[in-house]
């Protein structure tokens, strides 16, 4: 059996950039779901991530990236309020 790694968590995003996953050593896959409750968007990208420069994420939207080894991957909300986001990672060693 190969080996590898599981990890998940669910973060409260605002107008501060919050570090959702790393990638592991030999990469990840990164698996992000936005709550069906929340109010706003949440938008993904680097960790100096703005409203306007992230990757769109509405409530209720899921969807999967290879999160490379060593690459992080932050979140806002799209009006600085309180949102969540469940994040799935595996891969790894």
């Amino acid at each position: 059996m190969a080996g590898g790694v599981i990890s998940s968590r669910q973060y409260q995003v605002n107008a501060t950039p919050t570090l959702l996953a790393v990638g592991n050593a030999g990469g990840s896959e990164l698996h992000l779901h936005a709550d069906n409750n929340n109010s706003k968007d949440i938008l993904v990208g680097p960790e100096n991530v703005t409203s306007s420069t992230g990757f769109l994420v509405q409530k209720g939207d899921e969807f999967t990236i290879y999160l490379p080894e060593g690459a992080y991957i932050y979140g806002v909300s799209s009006d600085g309020s309180q949102q969540k986001i469940y994040v799935l990672q595996t891969g790894g060693i």
